[in-house]
């Protein structure tokens, strides 16, 4: 079976779906044996993983093994994150948390190469949307759900009281049920985290949700209104989560929906972004049932005067500091302290300004690794806009559009967050993005021009870039 034609699905992607479903719903999701959690994304993952390397093993036998983008930085930031586990344990780290940390870092890495060899035709594109779709959809309404007062109890009592699936289970019980002020709005959450986490997530599947809706997928009915919904659910679940991270992501790609050629996609995003903006208009912005007061004061505080506050202070400090950091600690230029330490021990990150993906790479990784990112960002731009621009209207050329748009929204995340390098729910995510992202190539290229739907088809060539 060639890559990118429309025959059956590729052996192990039902393994990565549920991966997909589990990491954008439920990445938590536990049992725990002896204290330490078992998490159940890990197992779907090493299944992934077997079967994408069992696909790369055979074809690198028929010397037919494609090259896919990325992978070398990819491996390199694997081994900089393996290092500084073991060096970790040099400054006073428990064994046990490096080794368990250790596992599962390189799993998620692993990750990354094994979806471009399970995402290989229009079926596997279909049911990796479907598996984004169910999981933007059970984030998406515990973040409502949360953030409105008239039903953050039962919700709170009824899933978030289950520590399987919610570690911080009585945390979060004091947090949300003995507010001072129970009958107003509160910043949204979900089982894959906190308010920031969650929408970014939301963000993310939101241009595979769209793919699902618009494309020309066999789906039926019941999907199509899933897809919908969801859809719909997502910008006004980033609004509730009220961080201004997760909603400049969501802005990213309503400004790229606009400006640039999306095909389909655009309808199934401005619409809904609209629709969010009548949900405001009609509640009112100065209702209980909102909490724009707080989005309009942070805003202003930044756009007035970014060092007035701490945490705007320390996003800005995150580029500054480490540099500064690596002049007395010139050993940081090749490796971290892994992130182990952080959880048991003195860490060079602690006290420092950590919220952006560049200063937390460095404290963790190393200043190469942290760079690395840097590189590794733009150079994945720079290869989704240039298939969103070269492909055409079929779902291969959706699929391009869709992704370009999902890594729109990791920009903010990179630029103000820390957990695509500290916590494996980031890693996990950041190797999928850029695994679905390298599979485009083994999908056709199309004609650039703007060919109907039926002859788009008899214009394509392989895919060479």
């Amino acid at each position: 079976m060639m890559p990118g034609t429309t025959a059956g699905r590729t052996a192990g992607v039902g393994a990565l779906a549920v991966a997909v479903f589990l990491l954008f719903a439920m990445p938590r999701l536990n049992v725990r044996l002896g204290g330490i959690p078992i998490y159940m994304i890990d197992f779907a993952v090493l299944m992934a993983v077997l079967y994408g390397l069992t696909a790369a093993l055979r074809e690198s036998a028929r010397g037919a093994a494609p090259r896919y983008p990325f992978g070398g930085m990819m491996l390199l930031l694997a081994g900089f994150a393996v290092v500084g586990e073991v060096v970790s344990l040099l400054y006073g780290a428990r064994p046990l948390e490096p080794v368990y940390l250790t596992m599962r870092t390189a799993l998620a890495f692993a990750l990354f190469f094994a979806v471009p060899y399970l995402v290989r035709t229009q079926e596997d594109i279909r049911l990796i949307a479907q598996a984004a779709t169910l999981g933007l959809l059970v984030t998406a309404t515990l973040m409502v759900l949360v953030s409105l007062p008239m039903t953050r109890g039962f919700v709170i009592t009824s899933i978030f009281s289950i520590p399987q699936l919610e570690p911080a289970t009585e945390r979060l019980t004091e947090r949300y049920l003995f507010v001072r002020d129970a009958d107003a709005a509160t910043r949204g959450r979900s089982l894959v985290g906190v308010s920031i986490v969650s929408a970014t997530f939301v963000n993310l599947a939101w241009p595979l949700a769209a793919l699902l809706l618009v494309g020309r997928f066999r789906i039926g009915p019941v999907w199509r209104a899933l897809a919908l919904v969801a859809v719909f659910l997502a910008p006004l679940a980033v609004l509730m989560s009220y961080s201004r991270g997760p909603i400049a992501g969501t802005v990213l790609v309503l400004l790229a929906a606009l400006l640039l050629s999306v095909g389909r996609l655009k309808r199934a995003l401005i619409v809904p972004v609209l629709a969010t903006v009548g949900v405001v208009a009609m509640v009112g912005v100065g209702s209980q049932l909102l909490m724009m007061d707080r989005l309009v004061t942070r805003v202003s505080v930044m756009v007035e005067d970014p060092t007035r506050d701490a945490g705007d202070a320390a996003r800005f400090l995150a580029y500054v500091q480490p540099f500064e950091h690596v002049v007395e600690n010139p050993q940081f230029l090749l490796m971290g302290q892994g992130t182990a330490l952080s959880r048991t021990g003195e860490h060079a990150m602690r006290g420092q300004a950590d919220h952006a993906l560049f200063a937390a790479a460095y404290y963790t990784r190393g200043m190469a690794a942290a760079l690395i990112y840097m590189l590794l960002i733009v150079a994945a731009l720079y290869y989704a806009n240039r298939h969103r621009g070269l492909r055409g209207w079929d779902d291969g050329g959706l699929y391009a559009k869709a992704m370009f748009l999902s890594l729109l929204a990791i920009i903010p995340w990179a630029l103000f967050g820390h957990m695509i390098t500290t916590d494996v729910r980031g890693i996990l995510m950041f190797s999928l993005i850029l695994g679905l992202l390298a599979s485009l190539r083994n999908f056709p290229i199309a004609t650039r021009y703007d060919l109907p739907d039926d002859r788009v088809a008899a214009h394509s060539r392989p895919a060479a870039v």
